[in-house]
Formats: C-alpha cells, sequence, structure tokens
C-alpha cells in the first residue's frame, strides 16, 4: 500500500487536473504536449500495464527513431519530475516501469472523473427502483462537464473516448429528462437541460428536449427564442436546416401561445424590442423570407423601393476559405454589416459563407455606396487572411 494515504482527483471531463487538498497540476499551466499526452493515457489505462511499444505506436505513430526506448524512458522521466514537483508523494513513484511495460500505480488512491460517471451511469441501467435510476443518471450528469481532454483534441487515441463519454452524457440526460416531466419536476428538467445545451452545443436532440422542458414549465416565450437561437445556430455554423423533429416544435409552440395569450398587453409586451441593438435587425433565414414577403406585397400601397443584396466570402480565388477562415471573416463581416446599416434594414445567414440583407428606400446607385461603405468597414476591422468580398444588387419586384 502506499506510504502517503491523500486522495488524487483527476478530472479529464471539459479539463484536465489532478488535485489532492491544495497540491492541484493542471494543463492551464502549460503544454508540453507529449508529457501530457503519456500521463492523460496512462491514467485512462491505470488498471493495466501498457506495453512500451503500444506507448510508442500512441506517442509518435507517424515518426521513426533509431532508439525510440529511450525517448519513451526520457519522457517518463519528465513525466515523473512534473508529478513529483506538483503533488508530493512520499516515497512513491506515480509512473511505474515493470516487465517492458509502464503503469499507473495503483498503490497511490485516484478518483477519475469518467470512470465514476461510468459508474453511475451503469448503475442507473441496473437499479432496482425508479428513483435509485434518476438519482444515478442525475449523478452522471453532474459529473460530466464537456468534452474528454479537449486539449488533446487532435490525439488519435481520444477521439473514440471523446464520443464514448458525450454519448453516455446525452443517454443519461435524455432518460432523466422523462423521469423528470413524468414526475412534473419540470424546474429541474429545464436546469439539466440547459447546462446539457451548454456542453453539447451542435447536438440536436438535447435541444429538442430544452425546447420540451420549456414548454411542459409553460414557459413558451423561451420555447420559441430557443428555437430560433438552434434554426440560426445550425444554419450559420454549419450550413445545415433542423431536423422536422424541432420544426414540429415551432409549430406547437406557436399554436399553444395562440390559445392562451388572449390579453393584447400581454402580447404587446412580449412583442415589444426591450434591448434594441443599434444597426440593422439581424435574424434567421427563415424569418427574413417572411419579412421580404410581407415587405414586397406592401410595396404597391406604400410606394417604397427595396433592394436585396447578398454577400459572398471567399478566398483571392474565388474558392470558399477554410474552415477556421471562415468562422472568424463571417463573424466580422456580420459586424460590419450589422454596425454599418440602419435599423429598418434586414440582415441574415444565407449560407456558410454568404449574407443576404433587406435595404429600404434605395436606388441601385445607392446600394452601390452602401455596399462600397461596408467593405471598407470590414477591411479596416478584418483580421482573416487572404479574404475577398463579393456582392449581387437587385431590386425587390412588388407582387402584383
Amino acid at each position: 500500500m502506499a506510504s502517503d494515504s491523500k486522495l488524487y482527483r483527476v478530472q479529464m471531463l471539459g479539463s484536465f487536473s489532478i488535485t489532492s487538498g491544495d497540491d492541484v497540476l493542471s494543463d492551464t499551466a502549460g503544454r508540453m504536449q507529449q508529457v501530457w499526452n503519456l500521463i492523460e493515457y496512462l491514467i485512462v489505462y491505470r488498471h493495466k500495464g501498457v506495453p512500451q511499444s503500444s506507448l510508442i505506436d500512441m506517442l509518435w505513430p507517424d515518426e521513426s527513431s533509431d532508439n525510440p526506448a529511450n525517448a519513451l524512458k526520457n519522457l517518463a522521466y519528465r513525466a515523473r519530475t512534473l508529478l513529483s514537483k506538483s503533488l508530493p508523494v512520499e516515497k512513491e513513484s506515480f509512473i511505474l516501469f515493470r516487465r517492458n511495460s509502464y503503469a499507473w500505480n495503483e498503490a497511490i488512491p485516484c478518483e477519475v472523473d469518467i470512470e465514476l460517471m461510468e459508474r453511475a451511469w451503469r448503475s442507473a441501467n441496473t437499479a432496482p427502483s425508479a428513483e435509485d435510476k434518476l438519482a444515478n443518471y442525475l449523478e452522471a450528469i453532474g459529473i460530466y462537464q464537456g468534452d474528454f481532454l479537449p486539449k488533446s483534441l487532435m490525439e488519435e487515441w481520444t477521439i473514440s473516448l471523446r464520443t464514448y463519454y458525450s454519448s453516455i452524457f446525452i443517454d443519461c440526460v435524455t432518460r432523466a429528462f422523462d423521469m423528470l416531466i413524468s414526475r412534473e419536476r419540470f424546474p429541474e428538467a429545464v436546469q439539466m437541460c440547459e447546462k446539457a445545451v451548454s456542453l453539447e452545443k451542435f447536438t440536436e436532440k438535447i435541444h429538442e428536449l430544452l425546447i420540451r422542458a420549456y414548454m411542459a414549465a409553460g414557459d413558451h416565450a423561451s420555447a420559441l427564442k430557443h428555437y430560433y437561437y438552434v434554426v440560426d445556430l445550425f444554419y450559420s455554423e454549419m450550413g445545415i436546416k433542423v431536423s422536422s423533429q424541432i420544426t414540429n416544435l415551432y409549430n406547437e409552440i406557436t399554436k399553444t401561445v395562440n390559445s392562451i395569450e388572449a390579453d393584447l398587453d400581454m402580447i404587446e409586451e412580449q412583442l415589444h424590442e426591450v434591448e434594441a441593438t443599434p444597426g440593422a435587425y439581424y435574424c434567421p433565414y427563415e424569418i427574413f423570407k417572411n419579412i421580404y414577403r410581407i415587405q414586397s406585397r406592401f410595396m404597391l400601397r406604400s410606394g417604397q423601393s427595396f433592394m436585396v443584396a447578398l454577400v459572398t466570402v471567399s478566398d483571392k480565388d474565388g474558392n470558399p476559405p477554410v474552415t477556421a477562415v471562415i468562422t472568424e471573416a463571417m463573424e466580422e463581416l456580420k459586424t460590419a454589416l450589422t454596425s454599418s446599416l440602419r435599423k429598418s434594414d434586414i440582415v441574415s445567414r444565407f449560407s456558410p459563407t454568404q449574407y443576404v440583407m433587406l435595404l429600404g428606400a434605395l436606388t441601385y446607385e445607392n446600394g452601390q455606396m452602401v455596399m462600397g461603405r461596408i467593405f471598407e468597414r470590414f477591411k479596416k476591422r478584418s483580421t482573416a487572411f487572404g479574404i475577398s468580398l463579393h456582392y449581387n444588387l437587385l431590386p425587390v419586384k412588388p407582387v402584383m
């Protein structure tokens, strides 16, 4: 047994750290990638020794070395030194070497969050009562703080484990949601789903559950607000539309709102934009289409003219930029558009590399001037390298 009885708590979900009392070793203090990689791998597989050949393949998958065993030995020495400086332990080493294998020293008491989460999940699946099931699901959900080893995203060995622990979390949320709703514990369901959405931003099922939780709690305004958020998120970030399940929820929300909000003062209060942002109005594309159609119907009577503009981001050769550049450039372009246009103008994301705008009371020449002003503002603000902007401008045709 270890001569040091201190318990070491290891976090691998959301970030990586080892803590014991006031002693903390965290990957925020600097990133010696291969040292951290070795420590993390040995902790994950701490209940068995890992042959040095397996570690060499994991640490240097695409490299050859004249003496890989010696390179691994030096890396293990650096890892032991880092651990012992931040986490003193008497007469023990965290990393052992026996019979051509390296292992995390099981004699040193450790509590690892991924093991606790999986244990709670498995206990829920075999629990004798419904209340025990729910308690275990909620325990597992509480342990999950985000992606498995997020600073090791590029390490091949972490990919399948990241998916695995994420799937456990989503399964726990889904099952706990049904149980909380059936028990009319609506505030808990909302709180749980809000946490889940913050951690699994691009998991559509989680967004669906949050909308359902808001509806069950009678908070239809929040349900509708989150629907619009999801539509814009998936279209702007990934260029895809939400599923029919989410769209059907929108229909349910609007039917419910229409049936219960009979008081006109209450409706007006919800419609009123309390904190109007300066510049153009930004909205999801589905809403943009409705506004466009209303304005085209109104044009004959009002005599107003409107222009529709499309701005496209490309690289210098006219091709779509790489993903990382698109994200940065589109956010900067959105700021340039909304800050350069009037409050009565409308802006929406049309595709991953395009924004569409509805501009009021403009001639074609005025529209060209507006676009020139936007492009100039973008150039001053943009930090994205090698980006070009292109635009098309057409008058809106009135509905006859």
